[in-house]
């Protein structure tokens, strides 16, 4: 899709400029467009995500959806630092929306690496 590739070739400029909000933004609209154009969105995710936008203002960028969709995993970036109140919330607000316990795990990255290279 035209408009996923737009945003990927973004990221570069923005990651290099620090522009989370904006990535964060990026985040969410590739979620929505991968759920109303593709159809391949997933309650429980829409529900995470949902949660995830509510909780914008405590320092959650944005969040979007990884692997092929139908259930697959999140990706939320986090304002560093707030890691500690944010994963408590985000979990205890994903079990309430979902209702059940443990809705949710997370993985923190705290840092990226270089990425792949030749040696």
């Amino acid at each position: 899709m035209l408009r996923e590739t737009q945003r990927t070739l973004s990221y570069v400029d923005l990651i290099q400029a620090g522009n989370w909000k904006e990535i964060g933004r990026l985040f969410f609209e590739s979620y929505d467009d991968s759920r109303d154009f593709f159809q391949n969105g997933h309650p429980d995710i829409s529900a995470c995500i949902e949660v995830l936008r509510e909780l914008e203002k405590d320092g959650v960028y944005g969040a979007r959806m990884l692997g092929g969709g139908w259930g697959g995993s999140i990706l939320c970036l986090i304002e560093k630092g707030k890691e500690k109140n944010l994963i408590p919330r985000i979990q205890e607000m994903c079990d309430k929306r979902l209702q059940r316990k443990n809705s949710c795990d997370v993985l923190i990255v705290m840092e990226s690496g270089s990425g792949a290279r030749v040696y």
